[in-house]
């Protein structure tokens, strides 16, 4: 009974150190990589196992975009006509501007110190809005329109780490204002007393010898008017009060000059075989026909405030010319019978002429004046017409006529420019 203990206390133990064993090698196999977890967790430390693993680091490093051009809107004035919608201001040229940024962000695992980055471009953009109530509507009636104070905003991109500060937004960039005109003019005729103008042109004509002017026939034609209103001024971009004036004279003569020739008259009787009388007369001159006529034309315009003026005056004038060389005969015969005298025909005529026409005229007009385009004297023509020579020939019996009228262009004429 002894000898049987023994050998099962010496059965145990072996299976005691076995498990031992095994339980030392498999500690052998685990322990490096717990060892080097720990050590990289802890950085040096005791040796023991670090529970923070992994662990992450952040950095952030923002490059925000730098404003290189400043809000500002323009025009902030306008002149618009009753009517039409109200326009708004632009950026002035180049308009707002700025530097692209970026922000960069870092990330380190502190375990394994492994380093990842990203990059996030930044951008701003830029706007601008009326304040409240907003933009005025549509004018009904003329005058002036202010708007709301315009506030110029930034937006960022990366509102998180590139938001614009309050020094670069909002800005207040000023109030708008609309100058409203009423579009519609007033016009009125100017009249003119077209007497004077006769009586003058008479009274010219009134110096002539009174032999040798047989015939005037004087047409004188007036007209004006007086146009009044607002317009915007091309400079200033305001309203102003202009004034338009335009007035003509026109005046066309016919003058018939007759210039001394011969006449002759006389007579013939006789008694056989009966009692006759002849009756006749010669006559033999040229006429000159002279037609002027022409027109004075004149307008002009002021601005109140001062946005330009101009003032212009024209002149066009014409004459007609015409030398006719005429010979004129005619006859008359009378019969007396039984105490009394009978005519045995009435007027025996002939007339042959020829006559020579041609005509002239000229033009051109001078502008004075800071809103005239071009001053000074511009439109200058002058033109001589060409010439036409006309022979007719009539001839009258008792009231029936026979006429032959034949006309020759002699020459063309001349034109300047």
């Amino acid at each position: 009974m002894k000898t049987e203990n023994s050998k099962g206390q010496i059965f145990t133990s072996v299976v005691v150190l076995a498990l031992f064993a095994a339980a030392f090698i498999l500690a052998t196999l685990i322990t490096p990589s717990t060892l080097h977890a720990q050590q990289g967790g802890g950085g040096g430390g005791s040796g023991n196992e670090n529970s923070n693993c992994p662990s992450y680091t952040t950095n952030v490093a923002p490059s925000c975009p730098s404003i290189t051009n400043g809000m500002s809107l323009s025009p902030m004035s306008f002149c618009v006509k009753l009517g039409d919608d109200l326009p708004d201001p632009s950026w002035t040229p180049p308009g707002p501007g700025a530097t692209p940024g970026s922000v960069v962000t870092t990330i380190t695992e502190t375990c394994s110190n492994t380093v990842t980055s990203s990059t996030n471009n930044v951008s701003y953009s830029f706007g601008w809005h009326y304040d409240a109530p907003g933009k005025p509507p549509k004018p009904t009636t003329a005058g002036t329109v202010t708007s709301p104070i315009c506030w110029g905003t930034v937006t960022s991109s990366d509102t998180n780490d590139c938001s614009p500060d309050s020094s670069q937004t909002p800005i207040n960039l000023g109030v708008v204002t609309w100058y409203v005109i009423d579009p519609h003019p007033n016009t009125v005729a100017v009249g003119y007393d077209a007497s004077v103008f006769e009586n003058a042109i008479d009274g010219f004509f009134s110096h002539c010898p009174g032999n040798f002017i047989k015939d005037i026939t004087i047409t004188v034609g007036t007209e004006g008017s007086k146009e009044t209103g607002q317009e915007c001024c091309p400079t200033t971009g305001a309203p102003d009060n202009y004034a338009k004036y335009s007035g003509s004279v026109s005046a066309k003569c016919s003058v018939d000059v007759v210039v001394p020739g011969w006449s002759w008259d006389g007579g013939y009787g006789g008694t056989t075989p009966f009692l006759y009388l002849i009756d006749w007369n010669a006559t033999l001159g040229p006429t000159i026909t002279l037609t002027p006529g022409g027109t004075i034309a004149l307008s002009g315009k002021t601005t109140d405030p001062d946005c330009g003026s101009c003032f212009t005056g024209s002149l066009n004038g014409s004459c007609g010319l015409a030398l006719k060389l005429g010979a004129t005969a005619s006859a008359t015969v009378q019969l007396f019978e039984s105490g009394h005298w009978y005519s045995v025909n009435d007027t025996f005529t002939v007339d042959i002429s020829g006559e020579a026409s041609t005509s002239a005229s000229a033009g051109g007009q001078y502008s004075t004046g800071t809103d005239c385009g071009t001053s000074g004297l511009s439109g200058a023509t002058f033109s001589i017409g060409g010439v036409d020579l006309t022979g007719t020939a009539q001839l009258t019996v008792d009231g029936t006529g026979f006429s032959f009228t034949h006309t020759f262009h002699a020459w063309d004429g001349w034109s300047y420019p």
